[in-house]
């Protein structure tokens, strides 16, 4: 699996009258791994959203924004939209605001297809991935608990793992050690060093 890129180029986002995104070229390439780094307020949440085809620039005619696969071809957002995976606080907020209580283990089997809610019961694979994941993420003794039951930290860690069931080819963390404890913190640290095997191109603030 190859790494999927993004290429920006003159996108302007105003948001309430104030810019908060402004630049003449970004890029991330194919396999790239990026951090970003800024006080709260800089603009790095809007970027990888707008990496992640969630929000547009401002139209003013001359932004552009394109995704790129390995070989260098170029991809709509309605072509690169299955290989994106973008995980933020907004993430988390969605299950408690649809009351979508269930059990850590359907919440990653959902990434499998690519689903909010458990739609799919998965095969054998399926559900060898999933408990891969959970233990890569150390949640195998919790995995029949509920999403609203369970930590905020433990709940950024399965939405990171149903981020990776779905084999991402972009992969987009915003802000994902907010709320871990030292421990989670190891775990996030280890499965996102793991990742270099499947060469996805990952973006993190």
């Amino acid at each position: 699996m190859s790494g999927l890129g993004v290429a920006l180029r003159h996108c302007r986002m105003v948001l309430g009258g104030r810019t908060v995104l402004g630049f003449g070229r970004f890029e991330v390439a194919p396999g790239d791994r990026w951090a970003v780094l800024g006080p709260n307020g800089a603009g790095k949440s809007q970027l990888v959203k707008l990496l992640a085809g969630i929000r547009w620039p401002t139209p003013t005619g001359r932004e552009h924004r394109v995704w790129r696969d390995a070989r260098g071809r170029e991809l709509e957002l309605i072509e690169a939209r299955d290989h994106i995976a973008y995980v933020g606080a907004e993430s988390q907020d969605r299950y408690a605001r649809h009351g979508w209580n269930f059990t850590l283990a359907e919440v990653v089997a959902t990434g499998l297809f690519r689903t909010d809610i458990p739609l799919d019961v998965p095969g054998p694979a399926g559900r060898r991935t999933v408990n891969r994941l959970l233990a890569r993420f150390g949640l195998r003794a919790v995995a029949e608990r509920r999403m609203l039951e369970v930590s905020y930290g433990q709940r950024r860690l399965v939405l990171i793992a149903r981020a990776l069931a779905a084999r991402p080819r972009l992969l987009l963390l915003d802000e994902p050690y907010n709320g871990l404890d030292g421990a989670h913190r190891v775990l996030l640290d280890s499965a996102l060093t793991r990742l270099a095997g499947d060469r996805p191109t990952l973006v993190v603030t």
